[in-house]
């Protein structure tokens, strides 16, 4: 079941991915207009019939035009609930961090970054 905006829906996903930035795991991508400082997650979820189907989406993954599929969903919000019949592993960054239920949220200035000024 994935909670977002209020709103809750029934999905059957493959894999759900969640992001605070345009790229993930090597140059995957989120969503091609993301970035950190947008004051939003962006989400998609891959609501393929077959793991095969995975392989002809690969391109579109890369690129970000994943959301033109009609076997993704594509999502964009401040705070997604993702909960599922059995356990599954969260993946981070490569880690294993936890099991579902998942809950993402956007810290509005949770963090500080300190950078040099662009001329």
């Amino acid at each position: 079941m994935l909670h977002h905006d209020g709103q809750q829906e029934a999905i059957k996903t493959v894999q759900f991915s969640v992001g605070n930035g345009r790229f993930y795991g090597g140059g995957m991508t989120i969503e091609k207009d993301a970035a950190p400082d947008d004051g939003r997650l962006d989400a998609y979820s891959l609501e393929v019939r077959h793991w095969w189907q995975i392989l002809a989406l690969f391109p579109s993954l890369r690129r970000g035009t994943h959301g033109r599929w009609g076997s993704v969903r594509t999502l964009s919000g401040t705070e997604f609930s993702l909960h599922t019949r059995r356990p599954h592993d969260i993946n981070a960054d490569g880690e294993i961090i936890g099991r579902t239920p998942a809950h993402y949220r956007l810290i509005d200035g949770a963090i500080t970054v300190l950078a040099p000024h662009n001329d």
